[in-house]
């Protein structure tokens, strides 16, 4: 079994046989398509069983990948097998407006401003962090260095672009403020190849919204969190109505990487 699936544009080869070799000699498993698949049987079953059993799913964005359906096809297959993403940048570009939900808060790697072998670096720390024991306990206060090192960078959502004229980033706490807000504002079945993303609420939607019920509610949207973002513990949540399906939730956590609570204020509508 391929421990990494690489998804890439053909033009950016070059550059990926670059990639896969450092991996390789350091241990790690490359599974790249180097024939060319386009279609057919051999997609539905050679690329499908090697997204299906890869331990991690590497995506080169570029102009050309962002450009190709195959690419796309492989990132919601990846997606939809819960398989972990890892994007790297190597060419500033537009994010496909299909893959938007899907890379939307994933912390990337930068190949395109950083030099080859930090870029590898960076890349291996990536692939660690996607194996992190949590919770981990650090410093109580906070270090964007250390934290970004640990828990990485997100691309900002919505999909935006820097000053630089690159994907849009966000740094760690904001990356997971960012995904906790798409976690709560999902309904299971809206996010294409992961059904079951998000948070159900359905239950308590017409119940009479007393201490009992807001109780119930604050413990779906807290179960939520704790499953689909592992960066952030301590979880606590907290629900005030407003009016009919619509309430104001606070949500108190630490991240992993400190023992400082933060708060996150929304207002949601089910």
């Amino acid at each position: 079994m391929s421990e990494l699936f690489i998804s890439y544009s053909r033009h950016d080869r070059r550059f990926v046989e670059k990639v896969s070799g450092q991996l390789e000699a350091a241990g790690i498993s490359v599974w790249m398509d180097i024939a060319g698949i386009d279609a057919g049987e051999r997609w539905r079953s050679e690329i499908t069983k090697a997204i299906e059993r890869c331990r991690w799913f590497l995506l080169v964005i570029s102009p050309t990948s962002m450009a190709s359906p195959q690419v796309a096809r492989e990132v919601i297959l990846a997606s939809e097998k819960e398989r972990p993403i890892v994007p790297i940048v190597i060419e500033r570009c537009d994010v496909a407006e299909s893959l938007e939900y899907a890379l939307a808060g994933l912390h990337h790697v930068d190949f395109e401003t950083a030099t080859f072998d930090d870029g590898i670096a960076e890349l291996r720390r990536a692939l660690g962090a996607t194996e992190i024991a949590f919770p981990v306990r650090a410093a109580t206060f906070i270090d964007d260095d250390r934290d970004a090192r640990v828990l990485g960078r997100g691309i900002a959502f919505p999909l935006g672009v820097d000053s630089r004229g690159g994907i849009g980033t966000v740094g760690p706490i904001e990356a997971v403020e960012e995904s906790i807000l798409m976690i709560l504002r999902t309904r299971p079945g809206e996010r294409v190849g992961r059904p079951d993303f998000g948070c159900d609420v359905g239950d308590h939607l017409f119940e009479r919204p007393d201490e009992s019920t807001l109780g119930a509610l604050a413990n779906v949207l807290r179960d939520s969190i704790q499953r689909w973002e592992p960066r952030a513990r301590d979880v606590e949540v907290k629900v005030y109505p407003r009016f009919h399906a619509t309430f104001d939730v606070s949500v108190r956590f630490s991240l992993v990487t400190t023992d400082d609570p933060r708060e996150l204020r929304m207002n949601l509508m089910f």
